[in-house]
């Protein structure tokens, strides 16, 4: 088990990695668990334990800080898919895809480059492929184009949980499951060079749909299916409309001549006609373009969808801060938002126009509902060091209060606004460590919020006299102090020249 090589393929982001911890099967097939984004970097010792097969599985954020992908993949979330099917289809196109059976049993379709190029390039190409094979709405990684701002990316679950003896393994070429030592080769073999991914592509007939939308480009090269010509045709109809303003009847019926297998009968033809006077808007929705669709590139061509349509919003992360922040992709470029801006539609779509100049359309108050719970079905978890939550920060403002200002010397100097050791405990006024709290700028936590933080780790509170006034205390265990010295570097004295 080379663990080396299998690190340098999947090689990624180097400032954190993610894990897939399982909770078993829900009814439909798929694999219900939690995902979560861990801020470290992935270590050798963590892809040999993900190659051992112990748990949880690793994951890898494909794009880098400099936002560069040396891999790339479309995840195919289909749990009775005909893998070897696919793999023929993806063979006779001669693509260099390696395809992995995904841990839910759907497909992974990686493609790797011997030399890092640019996320955008990389995401371009895949959901280009991806509707070529008739999988648009599959997930493309990386999912993020740009991570700058500190900001992390997405991450995919590895194949190979087990090594040989996992189910996620590559396919060889005849169908058959290829072992960890075969799927090297299978790299190897399929391993892009940097200079021919930009011309990486699936030919269709651009010529037969001149600047007009890509899925009906795909379609009059590789067929209409049968059952959906009716529909096929409609949406043509919507192109040589726009593209044929004078002739565009003519024009549909040279595509039914041309394009459907059988053509269409001549009343079909014509009921299209009629509707399509009525109503001439591509249904990207409907098959049998929704499994063809690139609506980034769509929305580019002259006769394409244009702004008409919705863009994509999705992907949303979690930092598990106190209070969180949310990430969410808008047409993939990342935006940052609070709670309130999250949970409320009128402030999220404000803050969508603010960062990305789209403005959502309004959804009326169970469709918003729904449109956010659906969001939060997929949530990611970027978990955060404690010191960036309000806790963490409040912990280490009030270690400070208790070591680093001056000490009461005696009980009655708790009136002093100082904290007093005694026996090992430290005893203060809530009201002294509210006021060195807001001294330091930290008024986020009132007395109450205070109060019940102090309880969480453990302080108790008594009541006592302190020159005959009743006083109220909380009593903490001593914070335990670095008796070790600090070296200091020894400096050479010189003699000055003058």
């Amino acid at each position: 088990m080379n663990t080396k090589k299998f690190m340098y393929i999947f090689r990624g982001l180097d400032t954190a990695y993610g894990q897939y911890i399982s909770e078993g099967k829900s009814e439909n097939g798929k694999l219900n668990g939690k995902a979560y984004t861990i801020k470290e970097s992935p270590t050798e010792e963590l892809f040999k334990k993900h190659l051992e097969g112990k748990e949880p599985s690793l994951g890898i954020i494909p794009i880098t800080q400099d936002n560069k992908c040396y891999w790339g993949c479309i995840d195919i979330d289909e749990y009775k898919l005909d893998h070897k099917t696919l793999l023929q289809k993806i063979r006779s196109l001669k693509i260099p895809i390696i395809m992995c059976r995904s841990k839910s049993g759907g497909a992974h379709l990686f493609l790797f480059v011997d030399n890092a190029v640019s996320a955008a390039l990389m995401q371009k190409t895949l959901r280009g492929l991806a509707a070529s094979f008739g999988f648009s709405s599959s997930e493309i990684f990386p999912k993020q184009v740009d991570i700058s701002e500190g900001r992390y990316g997405n991450f995919l679950n590895l194949p190979y949980h087990g090594g040989d003896s996992s189910f996620r393994y590559a396919y060889k070429d005849d169908g058959s499951s290829a072992t960890l030592e075969e799927f090297y080769k299978l790299y190897l073999k399929y391993v892009v060079k940097k200079l021919k991914l930009s011309k990486l592509n699936v030919d269709s007939k651009d010529d037969a749909i001149p600047d007009g939308p890509p899925c009906l480009q795909i379609l009059c090269s590789q067929g209409f299916p049968e059952g959906e010509r009716n529909m096929g045709l409609f949406n043509i109809g919507v192109y040589v409309k726009k593209a044929f303003k004078n002739n565009w009847k003519e024009k549909l019926e040279e595509y039914n001549r041309n394009y459907m297998k059988p053509p269409l009968m001549s009343q079909e033809v014509v009921k299209i006609q009629e509707s399509l006077e009525k109503d001439y808007k591509y249904r990207c929705k409907d098959e049998p373009i929704r499994s063809f669709c690139n609506a980034q590139e769509c929305r580019k061509r002259k006769w394409g969808i244009g702004i008409e349509y919705e863009r994509e919003i999705d992907n949303l992360r979690k930092q598990t801060s106190d209070p969180p922040l949310w990430f969410l992709d808008v047409d993939n470029k990342t935006i940052t938002l609070e709670s309130d801006q999250f949970f409320t539609q009128q402030l999220f779509r404000r803050a969508v126009a603010d960062k990305t100049n789209y403005y959502p359309p309004s959804r009326r108050g169970p469709a918003w509902d729904a449109f956010v719970q659906t969001l939060l079905d997929g949530v990611i978890e970027i978990k955060v060091p404690e010191d960036v939550n309000l806790k963490g920060q409040f912990k280490n403002y009030l270690k400070n209060f208790c070591t680093n200002i001056g000490m009461a010397m005696s009980r009655e100097e708790i009136l002093l606004e100082k904290p007093y050791l005694k026996d090992n405990k430290i005893y203060f006024r809530l009201m002294d460590l509210q006021k060195y709290l807001t001294k330091q700028g930290f008024t986020t936590f009132k007395s109450n919020k205070i109060a019940s933080a102090l309880r969480e780790m453990g302080a108790k509170h008594t009541e006592t006299s302190i020159k005959g006034e009743s006083i109220r205390l909380w009593i903490i265990n001593e914070y335990k102090r670095n008796e070790k010295p600090i070296d200091t570097p020894k400096i050479e004295k010189k003699e000055q020249p003058y």
